[in-house]
């Protein structure tokens, strides 16, 4: 039993901060959310510049796919690789290439499955077999 109203108020003030921590706690592990663009591959909504023809600019669907980490980028003439990391608070996923030099950064919208990457728009499209 408390012997003094301050063991009383210290023991309530030690409660409750026992109390906000562990529930602090729970809802960081409850808010944390997994990569939603693991296993996934996107390809542009629109034909854009892949490289060039005998008869000048060629056009057609870039594509970008995440797994276990990385990300693998086609676009123009170009296929790029590297690691991406998933932020779960801005939904946001920033990548990097083997060298490290160059930063690449997208948002996935997962309510109508639309990638924002590099400023292009992408859908999500059926991994191929």
């Amino acid at each position: 039993m408390c012997t003094s109203p301050r063991q009383l108020i210290c023991r309530l003030w030690i409660g409750a901060i026992l109390a906000v921590s562990g529930s602090v706690g729970w809802s960081q592990a409850a808010q944390e959310k997994p990569d939603v663009l693991q296993g996934k591959r996107f390809q542009s909504l629109e034909k854009l510049e892949r490289g060039l023809g005998p008869n000048g600019v060629v056009l057609d669907y870039w594509h970008i796919s995440f797994k276990d980490g990385k990300f693998s980028w086609a676009h123009s003439d170009v296929s790029e690789s590297g690691r991406n990391e998933y932020d779960s608070a801005t939904v946001k996923n920033t990548a990097s290439t083997r060298a490290g030099k160059l930063k690449y950064e997208g948002k996935y919208d997962p309510k109508t499955g639309a990638l924002i990457w590099q400023d292009k728009k992408y859908k999500e499209v059926q991994e191929k077999k």
